[in-house]
């Protein structure tokens, strides 16, 4: 659940942004294709692949942190880190 949260947030903002997949691919070093597959689930998104999307989509630190906070607290809620 919380890819999936990470995954739609990113699609959000890059919509907002009004880039698309290729240019962002482009702004980031990857190819159109590896984006399709991170927005589609069937490839998982790693964490410094994040960060360079974040960065290319000018993510503000308060934006950024606002959101790693909502996703903490949504998985405590959710007990994932449950024993």
């Amino acid at each position: 659940m919380t890819h999936e949260k990470i995954i739609v947030w990113i699609i959000e903002n890059r919509e907002k942004c009004g880039i698309s997949q290729a240019t962002l691919a482009n702004q980031i070093g990857m190819k159109q294709s590896v984006i399709a597959k991170i927005e589609s689930g069937t490839r998982k998104l790693r964490i410094d692949e994040f960060f360079r999307i974040c960065d290319s989509l000018n993510i503000s630190e308060d934006l950024f942190t606002s959101f790693i906070s909502g996703l903490y607290q949504s998985c405590k809620k959710d007990s994932i880190w449950e024993k």
